[in-house]
């Protein structure tokens, strides 16, 4: 049983560009709620969950949240249908270094994690998409059609690790990477230790009110992720011999 855990974003963290996810949203607006692309002015979303994204762009057009409460089964339907049959057409692109991260972590025994604002159905699309799937085999993840607040989905990860796996989180085994001031916020919130990778469009200072407890250029910077894991797991050896005194 692993006793160590990586938890992922997707977008900015794993893969770049997704210009299909966007126009899902677009599609299954003009579907299931009868909006015009022609009627949207899309603005940034980086870091927030897919739930929240629909809440606010159909809220900003009158739509009321009764209405998208009601229709948003439909709505999530039809993006994970867009996306589907339109994954191929995709310009994203899978960020530096992430296969060989992935696989020296999964070779080195940690457990592995997505928690993403995607719809789990979108996430899946995505990473068989950009052949990274094999790395998420786990059962772990929380997702965007679970809950509008990101903090809530790193706890459902957890508790879906502990409950599939048997892993035991605490602040020493697990962190959560991710690329946005959002992803780290939620992170603090969830109690889990944070890793921002500035691989997205966000740099070292727009983390200023939301500091991660460490930075990486981007994941071809292994050894100082694996050397900040080690001082984490030191950290559960001191508390243990803590408790053994006392």
């Amino acid at each position: 049983m692993s006793t160590k855990l990586v938890l992922f974003d997707i977008d900015g963290t794993l893969v770049f560009k997704q210009s299909v996810h966007v126009a899902a949203f677009l599609h299954a607006f003009h579907v299931v709620f009868g909006i015009p692309e022609t009627k949207l002015h899309w603005t940034s979303h980086h870091g927030k969950t897919d739930l929240w994204i629909v809440d606010i762009e159909l809220q900003k057009l009158g739509v009321s949240q009764a209405e998208i409460n009601a229709k948003i089964p439909r709505c999530t339907e039809e993006m994970i249908k867009y996306e589907r049959e339109h994954i191929q057409e995709d310009t994203g692109y899978v960020l530096p270094h992430v296969p060989e991260f992935l696989a020296e972590l999964k070779r080195q025994g940690f457990l592995l994690g997505l928690v993403t604002g995607n719809l789990e159905g979108i996430a899946r699309i995505k990473m068989e998409h950009f052949r990274l799937g094999d790395f998420f085999r786990d059962g772990i993840g929380g997702f965007g059609n679970e809950h509008r607040d990101r903090a809530e989905l790193i706890k459902i990860a957890l508790q879906k690790a502990k409950s599939k796996n048997g892993f035991k989180f605490n602040d020493t085994n697990g962190v959560y990477i991710g690329d946005t001031p959002l992803d780290i916020k939620a992170a603090r919130i969830a109690g889990i230790p944070t890793i921002a990778v500035l691989t997205g469009i966000y740099k070292r200072p727009d983390f200023k009110e939301d500091t991660p407890d460490l930075f990486l250029d981007d994941f071809g910077q292994a050894v100082d992720f694996f050397s900040f894991f080690d001082q984490l797991q030191k950290r559960e050896i001191v508390k243990n011999k803590t408790v053994d005194k006392s």
